[in-house]
């Protein structure tokens, strides 16, 4: 039994178009991860959190909170140009917090996070740092790994 010679140009026609079909989505990887370190002019930010946006500054595309020695990582970050907003008022110390202590005979368990350690990590920087729309820091992510410091002035 012969095979059709159309038969043969189907067999290369479809491999061409999953060849093409590859090359043009690419083989690497579709988002970034970005890490490094937040620094205040000659110090290290201690907490708080380094965000990306979109280019227009209306979609979170990832976050991370600034661990004590000034390094973060965002993972799954859409390739393309951001805006990065870095904040610390969360670690701002709070003003009158009350303190709840469980009644007396109560069973034990559950801790409450202590906001004095939280504190203790704060560092004031400018308000502009913190809004996506006010914000002059900008990161073109790749796909794979990057490293982005992010010194504040």
């Amino acid at each position: 039994m012969q095979s059709s010679p159309r038969g043969g140009l189907k067999s290369v026609a479809l491999a061409f178009v999953l060849a093409a079909a590859l090359v043009a989505t690419g083989c690497g990887p579709s988002t970034g991860r970005v890490s490094g370190k937040v620094t205040y002019g000659a110090a290290t930010l201690k907490g708080g959190t380094v965000q990306f946006f979109d280019k227009a500054g209306a979609n979170l595309l990832g976050s991370s909170e600034i661990k004590e020695d000034g390094t973060y990582s965002v993972d799954k970050v859409a390739p393309g140009d951001t805006k990065v907003v870095v904040e610390t008022k969360s670690f701002m110390p709070p003003a009158n917090v009350p303190s709840y202590k469980p009644p007396p005979g109560a069973p034990g368990g559950y801790t409450p996070p202590d906001p004095t350690e939280k504190a203790k990590r704060y560092m004031a920087i400018p308000d502009t740092y913190g809004s996506p729309q006010a914000t002059p820091l900008t990161y073109t992510v790749k796909g794979g790994s990057q490293t982005y410091d992010i010194p504040l002035k």
